[in-house]
């Protein structure tokens, strides 16, 4: 459980295990709208909510937690009409997937750079989610571009993961 102090950002300590982290980060995520859009344009809210739950995250030592609801803050971005933001957001999971600036679209050039991320070695169900949702971000930023061939090759790439298994 989490244990609550009074005061300041740093008020709530997570003791929790991953196991617990997961129905709280699915409740924040369906609470913050992610299902739909956030209900009556309440884009900053949701992502206050979801800023909130990379925090816990992280302190639990979830970084795989923090990174699906780091995507999930970049497709409020990009469902606010905000591609520059969405962007930026990207850079925030430059620590777990590298620098996109390295990677060659390709379907070969994705290969390789998905068999070095470290999102390759986690169990079968959470690979899907991460990388189908990261693609489809990505596919929807290159697309807000006018790199209509970037978005068709990375689209295409979620979509094997979303379809596996």
């Amino acid at each position: 459980m989490c244990a609550v102090t009074t005061g300041g950002p740093d008020m709530f300590y997570p003791e929790f295990a991953a196991d617990t982290l997961k129905p709280v980060l699915f409740g924040m995520l369906y609470f913050c709208g992610m299902q739909v859009l956030p209900p009556f344009g309440a884009f900053a809210a949701a992502d206050d909510l979801l800023v909130g739950m990379i925090g816990l995250c992280v302190r639990a030592g979830n970084r795989r937690a923090a990174d699906y609801v780091r995507l999930k803050r970049i497709h409020l971005a990009l469902a606010r009409g905000w591609p520059r933001e969405a962007y930026r957001l990207l850079g925030d999971l430059a620590a777990t997937i590298g620098d996109l600036e390295d990677v060659v679209f390709s379907k070969a050039g994705l290969l390789r750079w998905e068999s070095a991320c470290p999102w390759s070695r986690v169990d079968q169900p959470d690979r899907q989610v991460l990388f189908s949702s990261l693609y489809l971000a990505m596919g929807r930023l290159f697309a807000a571009n006018g790199q209509y061939a970037d978005a068709l090759v990375v689209l295409e790439a979620g979509l094997i993961h979303a379809t596996v298994g």
